[in-house]
């Protein structure tokens, strides 16, 4: 992480924590199993490759809503969602299409061969963790994400060192490292350009591809 110095890659970098956090926090109180759907859960998606439980939605929505109090203070888009106007919230459906596209592009990553290992996500956290503990306090930006984050540790019930090292932690940050590894892989694959636009676009076109396949209810 030693090239991220200057303001705005480290602002970037920030709220990326805090997006990766919001979601752990929501996500650690939700046991899924992956060999069965009961039929007393609710699921707002069923697919071949994934679910998505209501549960995980509202949590989901709540985490962005939250999340949204950084576009209103810092003028950032942090919805995930291209072209969103940083002033409007999006629509359900629009963030139900953005959980689908994350769900969409891990599942393209693993079928391309592509790996997290144990050691890289611990290493990526342990990093970033430094980089947060490094940002000192400016009056503007800086301010209103640690006082996000640290509001997000706190609401997780653990101590930071508890929440850092947490599985689900680990498991948002792997989830993370297998999207960022299936975008060098389509550009040392020449399917693109070193372009975040052409991704956007890979994985608009994996969502049209795929949405089809998948049973929604919201």
């Amino acid at each position: 992480m030693s090239e991220i110095f200057n303001k705005k890659a480290i602002l970037l970098v920030m709220i990326g924590i805090v997006l990766i956090i919001g979601i752990s926090i929501q996500e650690k109180i939700i046991v899924s199993n992956k060999n069965a759907i009961h039929m007393n859960d609710e699921y707002v998606v069923v697919g071949p490759h994934f679910n998505i439980t209501k549960e995980r939605y509202d949590l989901y929505k709540a985490n962005m809503e939250l999340s949204f109090q950084l576009s209103k203070r810092t003028s950032i888009n942090v919805t995930y969602i291209d072209d969103a106007s940083p002033r409007t919230m999006p629509s359900d459906s629009e963030l139900l299409d953005v959980l689908i596209t994350k769900e969409l592009a891990i599942a393209d990553a693993k079928s391309k061969g592509i790996m997290v290992l144990d050691s890289e996500v611990s290493e990526v956290i342990d990093n970033e963790r430094e980089i947060f503990a490094s940002i000192e306090k400016d009056g503007g930006n800086n301010d209103v994400i640690m006082d996000l984050m640290h509001k997000r540790i706190q609401s997780s019930g653990m101590s930071e060192d508890e929440f850092w090292s947490s599985d689900s932690m680990k498991k948002s940050y792997a989830d993370s490292m297998y999207i960022n590894k299936l975008f060098k892989y389509l550009v040392e694959n020449n399917q693109f350009e070193n372009n975040d636009k052409d991704f956007e676009a890979y994985q608009k076109e994996l969502l049209i591809k795929n949405k089809k396949k998948l049973i929604i209810n919201l």
